[in-house]
């Protein structure tokens, strides 16, 4: 007897609207087909959907798939918010259940954070830039060998404040002029790495920088960094989470100060276009440069993280780190119970109230079914952003990831600002 192989299976959702965008009190329903290996519907098989989304909302469905029509789920919101589809099937004598995800959104323009914002926000940043301002710019630059032989390549190093200094890579196209060049520079997602030569972007004209996010030494092995990640660094999402002066992240927010007074101390600085970019942890860091620098001229901001820190608190689906539920009751994410400290310590460091304060335009991007910065946390960000031109790339499709087309679209948008 021949054995033959167990079909893979797949979902396919997707909004009966094209955007996956609704009014608010409209109906939005969810069309979702179960697709065998050759992208054919699955005839008979029951699987589950569960439903959720801000303010609550909170649903099972069971289905049974159809050859001739996908499955419906409706789903609304009457304020403004995104709900999530979830799918689930599991076939006889096969371990793991088939996934898939969809995910639409009401009026999300008109997202508001619930999340208070600290009375002495402004005072406590001009204080860590007071700690900043006392610790002397000392500069160690390496000369390192960078391809092409049409840029310069240094690996830098700056004191700060935090208890790490700036660690990136800094490239210029060789011989240029003072006070000639744009400048550019990159955050890091989260995770323990060496920063990145940012060739792209020095060959198209800038004075180019990227830091890694720890202040940590650049071009080791990747060893190297994964006994950092699995050892000093482990956990440092969360570290010290219970206090605002001692949080990891505020370290981190001190070194993009830091890395912004470097970069705009360079000679080659045009003394007016600054653009800050980076994805997740790095777009929240872009943000928060964006916010406490004047000088920044531009901002991309891509599925950025740590926005509405404490929504699940308010019912709104916010940033993951911190806080989450367990079995009903609220938990820290390394699973212990939460403290009022932590939940007065992490609004200083979101970057939806950092938004706030950006007086340059921006692009920002999310994914409809992004479980770890999810939509309605960086529409709340978004919103808040006070300036005209600005705008968001809805990737509906996308969790926590950004389409090759976003960051073309992010080049072409950073040679537009320079003219």
């Amino acid at each position: 007897m021949i054995q033959t192989e167990k079909p893979d299976f797949r979902f396919d959702i997707k909004a009966d609207h094209e955007n996956a965008i609704y009014k608010c009190g409209e109906k939005g329903k969810f069309k979702i087909t179960l697709l065998d290996s050759t992208g054919k519907a699955f005839i008979g098989a029951n699987f589950i959907c569960e439903i959720t989304g801000d303010w609550g909302l909170s649903k099972r469905v069971d289905l049974t798939s159809a050859a001739n029509a996908p499955s419906f789920v409706e789903a609304t919101l009457n304020k403004p918010g995104f709900v999530l589809c979830s799918a689930s099937y599991k076939p006889e004598g096969v371990q793991q259940p088939y996934k898939g995800m969809g995910g639409i959104g009401f009026d999300p323009l008109l997202i508001k954070s619930q999340c208070p914002e600290p009375d002495d926000f402004d005072t406590f940043w001009a204080k860590a830039r007071e700690e900043l301002a006392a610790v002397p710019m000392t500069v160690a630059m390496t000369p390192i060998e960078a391809s092409g032989g049409k840029v310069e390549c240094l690996d830098v190093k700056v004191e700060c404040a935090g208890g790490a200094p700036v660690s990136g890579y800094l490239v210029k196209p060789i011989e240029a002029k003072p006070g000639n060049l744009p400048a550019y520079i990159s955050f890091h997602g989260a995770g323990v790495g060496s920063s990145q030569k940012r060739i792209d972007f020095a060959e198209a004209g800038f004075l180019a920088m990227d830091i890694n996010a720890h202040g940590i030494a650049n071009g080791k092995p990747e060893s190297f960094y994964k006994d950092l990640e699995e050892g000093c660094l482990k956990g440092y999402r969360t570290r010290d989470g219970n206090d605002p002066s001692k949080i990891y992240i505020r370290g981190m927010f001190l070194r993009v100060m830091r890395a912004l007074e470097f970069l705009k101390s360079r000679p080659e600085w045009d003394g007016r276009n600054l653009i800050v970019d980076g994805a997740s942890q790095g777009g929240a860091q872009a943000l928060v440069a964006a916010a406490l620098d004047p000088q920044v001229s531009f901002c991309v901001a891509f599925v950025p993280a740590l926005c509405l820190n404490t929504g699940i608190l308010y019912q709104q689906k916010g940033f993951h780190w911190f806080i989450q539920m367990k079995d009903g009751q609220l938990q820290m994410m390394d699973g212990q119970p939460v403290s009022q400290a932590a939940i007065d310590t992490v609004p200083y460091y979101d970057a939806a109230i950092f938004a706030k304060r950006i007086n340059c335009p921006c692009m920002l991007s999310t994914g409809f079914i992004d479980p770890y910065c999810p939509p309605t946390s960086v529409y709340a960000a978004f919103n808040n952003i006070p300036v005209k031109d600005k705008r968001i790339i809805n990737n509906v499709f996308c969790g926590h990831a950004n389409l090759d087309e976003n960051y073309v679209e992010r080049t072409r948008a950073c040679k537009e600002h320079l003219q």
